[in-house]
């Protein structure tokens, strides 16, 4: 039985049996598995047979491009909320409604998108 780490996804298995995990896909027993696991997925770096955590430098491109990924997913839940709220108004009421909720996203979208981390992200009201 062997602890690996998988060369593409840095998914870390513990105590298998190794003739099912190809050497060209798997790391076998690398050194340093058991401090791996205190890192999260996303930040360990496979540099040959080798595994390691992600600088300063390599985790602020991570971070950056979290924050686009979340910005994403905030324009379409807010997008999303709009959509289902004009589907509940009454056609006398559709071109009020879409004027007020276009202002509100144009709003939420602007706060999107000047949020600098994901954090303040969170504190973003997407409800429109």
């Amino acid at each position: 039985m062997a602890n690996i780490i998988n060369r593409t996804t840095s998914e870390i298995r513990l105590s298998v049996h190794t003739p099912d995990y190809p050497v060209r896909d798997w790391i076998i027993n690398p050194v340093n598995v058991y401090a791996m696991l205190l890192v999260k997925q996303g930040h360990r770096v496979i540099d040959n047979d080798t595994v390691r955590e992600t600088n300063s430098d390599e985790k602020l491109v991570i971070r950056q491009e979290d924050l686009t990924r979340y910005k994403a997913l905030a324009r379409s839940i807010a997008a999303w909320r709009i959509a289902k709220a004009v589907r509940t108004v009454s056609l006398g009421q559709l071109a009020t409604t879409l004027d007020t909720m276009a202002a509100k996203y144009i709003g939420v979208a602007t706060a999107i998108e000047d949020a600098s981390t994901i954090e303040v992200l969170d504190n973003i009201d997407v409800e429109i």
